[in-house]
């Protein structure tokens, strides 16, 4: 166990590379250094918790090259309110399941690498008050529950990268404050209870995506969740289906353009029919601001 094993060091500013490689919990290990401007690449392949390890380490610039690969990892506000860290090396994240706040208050980060997060739960706050992030990457978030602020107070963000937010029950203030974003994905608010200030604050913000139904035939086969459809624009994965043979509470699961429509459950009889695609804005009454 190395949690806070130099927490509140405020002038160290740096530390010689030692053997980690045993070690499960580094929780706040490095919090508030405020001097350290350099932190070596530590072989922590054992670690399952990094909470708060760089928190606060205010002179950092460079994140350390770090080996993640025991399973369900905790990253939670990890980089934390490291404000002048610029660049973030590449990190093997695939098991990786929090990511609550892990960059949060890092003005200086203007973009992240590629990072495999199809095991996270919780994204809140991950890029919150990054007031210099200038674009994200694609992030697989279809494990995601909470995203709660994410991307609050992201200054510079323009636009947003495809989001898979089909289990997503928490998105309070989740935009809130980009005043630089001018459009955002289509989004599935199927089980979202929490959407207030979602866009509060987006001042730039001048396209959300179509709240109007789009009506296209297509041919169920009974059994079947593959509708065939010579025309498939408009749709997008997340959107809400119905019409006849489609049981209810259906969504768009995955599509193949002017070919067919895979739905989330299969149609209870064959036909051709009359389908209608609805975006998440307008079911269920989900609240955007």
């Amino acid at each position: 166990n190395f949690s806070s094993m130099f927490s509140g060091c405020r002038l160290l500013s740096s530390v010689p590379l030692f053997d980690l490689s045993a070690g499960l919990f580094f929780t706040g290990m490095f919090n508030n250094c405020q001097g350290m401007e350099y932190i070596p690449d530590f072989n922590v392949k054992s670690g399952t918790d990094f909470t708060s390890m760089f928190s606060s380490c205010s002179s950092l610039k460079v994140a350390p090259n770090l080996n993640f690969t025991a399973a369900g990892i905790n990253c939670t506000t990890m980089f934390q309110n490291c404000s002048n860290l610029k660049t973030i090396p590449f990190y093997n994240t695939a098991t990786v399941t929090n990511m609550n706040n892990m960059f949060a208050n890092c003005y200086g980060l203007r973009k992240v690498p590629d990072l495999n997060t199809a095991l996270v739960t919780d994204f809140s706050g991950m890029f919150s008050f990054c007031s210099s992030l200038e674009s994200v990457p694609n992030l697989n978030t279809s494990s995601g529950t909470q995203f709660t602020g994410m991307f609050s107070s992201c200054l510079k963000l323009q636009e947003i990268p495809a989001l898979d937010t089909s289990k997503a029950t928490g998105l309070t203030s989740m935009f809130a404050n980009c005043v630089s974003l001018t459009t955002v994905p289509q989004l599935n608010l199927a089980k979202a209870t929490q959407t207030g200030s979602m866009f509060s604050g987006c001042q730039s913000l001048t396209t959300l995506p179509s709240t109007t139904s789009i009506n296209l035939p297509g041919t169920t086969t009974n059994a079947s969740a593959v509708i065939a459809m010579s025309d498939t624009t408009g749709v997008v994965v997340g959107m809400a289906v119905y019409g006849q043979n489609i049981p209810a509470n259906a969504i768009v699961s995955s599509i193949v353009p002017s070919t067919s429509v895979t739905i989330s459950a299969a149609a209870t009889a064959a036909g051709t029919v009359l389908v209608s695609f609805v975006p998440y804005w307008c079911v269920r009454g989900s609240t955007i601001a």
